[in-house]
């Protein structure tokens, strides 16, 4: 299981650093929302390369990349703000402390 969470991470990754570019806007709307998805439960400490990625592409030549960026940050936030049984406080507490270092 890990392995293959591990694979797919890698795979949103390489999205992020630029494949996703030629995709329809859909379908990197969808990328942004399953990275969210993953990164609620992973990110942080189980994903460290998720951060420095994010950043690069908000920086990418390709306005889908720099888009597909934002949006997954987007729907990170909404996430950690979102009342949900599947969010525990103290992990709604520690994506909200990785977003608010971001701001500084």
């Amino acid at each position: 299981y890990n392995e293959q969470v591990s694979e797919v991470k890698l795979w949103l990754l390489n999205l992020i650093a630029g494949a996703a570019a030629g995709y329809p806007s859909f379908v990197r709307a969808k990328c942004a929302e399953v990275i969210a998805s993953i990164a609620r439960i992973e990110w942080p400490h189980n994903w460290p390369d998720l951060k420095p990625a994010l950043l690069a592409a908000s920086t990418n030549s390709s306005a889908a990349i720099v888009g597909l960026a934002l949006s997954c940050w987007r729907h990170i936030a909404e996430l950690a703000i979102e009342e949900s049984k599947e969010v525990t406080p103290a992990r709604r507490k520690d994506i909200i402390t990785q977003l608010s270092e971001m701001a500084e």
